[in-house]
């Protein structure tokens, strides 16, 4: 096997693979949304939701 087989691509794109993470962080901009509309509106559960999804979207940046 030689250098130039290892270059050639099967394909003209790049293909990446399949990560649960965008999910994960977009639950956590949703909760985040949500948690700081229920926070200004006076819920008290408005700012364990915001926290929540602060942490998580930071926790997604960090694994990404």
């Amino acid at each position: 096997m030689g250098f130039t087989t290892l270059l050639t691509q099967r394909h003209s794109f790049h293909l990446v693979n399949p990560s649960i993470l965008p999910f994960i962080t977009s639950i956590c901009a949703l909760s985040l949304t949500m948690g700081s509309v229920l926070y200004f509106h006076g819920y008290h559960v408005g700012l364990e939701t915001t926290f929540f999804g602060f942490t998580g979207i930071l926790i997604c940046m960090y694994l990404w």
